[in-house]
């Protein structure tokens, strides 16, 4: 379901409310269009038929035959929610960039704290 065009009726589809106003419920392939710079590194042949009609783009094509990509989702930076994934990232980011020392800990972000002279100064425009 989220390979390919981000179809009608599935939670990942871009929806319209109001005044035109849109909101991404997820995300699909087409919607995200993360192949289409991915497929620039030339890690596959990128010659047959069904895989160039997937790409749907006319982007140069690099060959970087020996070039290691290390692909990663934004959220695995905090370590709120899950320091053990957290420190599986740490570890797989020492192994690939080849590390022989341990990398520190991901933190758990905190907020600063603004004193309430500022915050009662703030305008809410929402």
């Amino acid at each position: 379901e989220l390979i390919g065009p981000c179809s009608e009726g599935s939670p990942y589809v871009l929806n319209t409310f109001g005044d035109n106003e849109t909101h991404r419920e997820g995300v699909c392939t087409d919607g995200s269009r993360f192949h289409h710079y991915l497929s620039r590194f030339g890690k596959t042949p990128m010659k047959s038929k069904k895989e160039l009609s997937l790409l749907e783009h006319d982007m140069s094509i690099h060959s970087f035959p020996n070039a290691k990509i290390f692909l990663m989702e934004i959220g695995q930076l905090s370590a709120e929610h899950n320091q053990t994934e957290a420190d599986i990232f740490v570890e797989d980011m020492k192994n690939f960039i080849g590390l022989e020392h341990d990398l520190p800990p991901l933190k758990v972000h905190v907020p600063a704290t603004i004193p309430e002279e500022i915050t009662r100064q703030f305008i809410n425009i929402c």
